[in-house]
């Protein structure tokens, strides 16, 4: 048998080993100096949203650049000068017109269609007191109006997450299913309007006319459940308006804005400055704007 080329004695005790530390202290300084040391940059750097946003020098006022020099006047992004975009609070210090972004997300895939019907088709809607029939629990039972007592608060004021206790009058609930009992544990479902001022404003803000808001429509689904909520995931056509859309099937309140919907405003804004921003915010670049 042949001798090994390499013969390592494993009970040799040696030197113990030390590992690689940085000592920081508090303070911005310090972060900077270990972003500096070769040791760790590159570590640094790959974790950095932006790609090391962290170092990036403020920008002139009133516009947003890489701060990387190089850069005519004219190549800034414009930032929009309204209370509603200053209110959000983003930070676009990474950004020029002239930027490659990279990670954009993907336009959504187009699942639905509106059109518009026959004039002769009338259509009678019910949008400020009652959700459209096609809004349904479980066909054909329709939802029920019911109004609220009373209500109150359970937790305590300041509360991150509040608890209220609602009181709903059934007194002339139809018994549509047999057996139908309301007990302790029991499970209901709810749907609550948008607010009708919030919808109006909406509508507004996309330019939609007085007349079209209200007009019929053919709305056409390629599947999932919407706009039915409680519907079966399938295909569909039916007649509605574009207020009863807003008003019952879309949840405008609860959520903010994803990046689907960013991704899609960027899609149709006119403004150059205004579309670079929404494609700022879903690229991989952009994540540097929700930094805190």
């Amino acid at each position: 048998m042949k001798a090994p080329i390499l013969g390592i004695d494993f009970t040799r005790t040696g030197r113990p080993r030390r590992a690689s530390t940085h000592l920081l202290t508090v303070g911005p300084q310090n972060v900077c100096d270990v972003i500096n040391d070769s040791s760790a940059t590159n570590l640094v750097n790959s974790g950095c949203c932006g790609g090391g946003c962290s170092r990036l020098p403020p920008s002139a006022e009133g516009s947003v650049s890489l701060g990387t020099g190089g850069h005519a006047a004219s190549e800034f992004v414009k930032a929009p000068d309204n209370a509603a975009f200053k209110s959000l609070g983003l930070k676009l210090s990474p950004l020029t017109s002239r930027d490659r972004l990279t990670g954009i997300t993907a336009l959504p895939a187009q699942t639905i269609s509106m059109e518009p019907v026959d004039e002769e088709e009338k259509h009678e809607s019910t949008v400020y007191v009652h959700p459209p029939k096609y809004v349904t629990p479980h066909p054909p039972w329709a939802v029920y109006s019911a109004k609220i007592d009373s209500t109150r608060e359970l937790t305590n004021p300041g509360a991150l997450k509040r608890t209220y206790h609602f009181d709903l009058d059934v007194t002339d609930y139809l018994e549509e299913i047999t057996g139908v009992d309301f007990r302790v544990g029991g499970a209901i479902g709810v749907v609550a309007p948008n607010d009708f001022k919030l919808v109006t404003e909406i509508l507004d803000i996309l330019g939609i006319d007085e007349d079209e808001r209200d007009a019929p429509i053919q709305l056409s689904t390629q599947g999932g459940r919407w706009p039915t909520i409680w519907g079966k995931a399938k295909e569909r056509a039916l007649t509605t308006t574009l207020r009863e859309l807003m008003t019952w099937t879309v949840d405008i309140q609860s959520y903010p804005p994803t990046k689907n919907l960013i991704r899609l405003l960027a899609e149709y804004a006119r403004n150059e400055a205004e579309k670079t921003i929404l494609l700022y915010l879903c690229s991989r670049q952009g994540q540097a704007a929700f930094c805190e």
